[in-house]
Formats: C-alpha cells, structure tokens, sequence
C-alpha cells in the first residue's frame, strides 16, 4: 500500500513497501518506550550504573533511521538516478556511528 507524504520543498513522495515494515513499527514502539523511560530516569542512568542504556535498542536506532535515510536519499533527494542504497550516509548516520563506536567502543559499525 502506498501513502503519500510531503517532503520539507514541498515535493509529494509515494512512500511504499520500500518503507517501514509492520515489524519495524513495532521496533519503533519499543524503542520510544525505552526512550521515555530513559528521559523520566535520567538521574538513575547517570548515577546507578545498573541502569543503563539498552544497546540493542540504540543499535535498533541506528537501523531503522538507516533504512529510512537511505530510502530518502536515494528515491526522493537523488529521485533513484543512479545511487546505491549501501552507498548513501546521511549526516545523521554518521554521528550515530560515532556516538556508538564511542560509547561502545566498538570498530566501524555498519
């Protein structure tokens, strides 16, 4: 099923299967509960250090706004001409990355 939506120009984009699954809307949910309950314990994150950020869901982050940029870059900012989905980073990707490698120490995440 395709819904139409309005980019930031103005342009109207089609927006179909290429999206979201019914199973990433459902990462979303728990990933913004995992995000409220962060916001609403900030002290405990900060000061107990068994609480704590859960990885996978910043990792689940880090997935979905992938998927969801990459699909923008390509079929709506570059209008599928020509560009590789594994070749386009947005900005945002990037910082992620390097929060998590940070925090994580972990190498390149892809």
């Amino acid at each position: 099923m395709a819904v139409e939506v309005q980019e930031p120009r103005g342009k109207s984009v089609k927006v179909n299967d290429e999206g979201l699954t019914a199973e990433d809307v459902e990462e979303v949910k728990r990933i913004r509960k995992h995000r409220t309950d962060i916001a609403h314990e900030m002290h405990n994150v900060l000061l107990n250090p068994q609480t704590q950020v859960d990885e996978s869901k910043l990792m689940g982050i880090y997935r979905l706004l992938s998927k969801i940029d990459r699909w923008w870059i390509t079929e709506v900012y570059w209008d599928g001409k020509g560009i590789r989905p594994s070749d386009a980073k947005s900005g945002r990707m990037i910082f992620l990355e390097h929060f998590i490698a940070a925090v994580y120490q972990k190498g390149r995440i892809q």
